[in-house]
């Protein structure tokens, strides 16, 4: 069982990886914008002390 989830994981990562270093400059920015749009409704969401 340990094993098969490892076989998982790394197969998860080493493809995640390859498609990060693949990527183009318009997926480049539409990540930097979705991290941006949840960092701020998160921010905002948060209470203030």
């Amino acid at each position: 069982m340990r094993d098969t989830a490892y076989h998982y994981l790394h197969f998860y990562q080493t493809s995640l990886m390859s498609a990060w270093h693949n990527l183009t400059p318009h997926q480049y920015g539409y990540i930097l914008t979705f991290v941006a749009v949840v960092g701020y409704l998160s921010m905002r969401g948060a209470g203030r002390r």
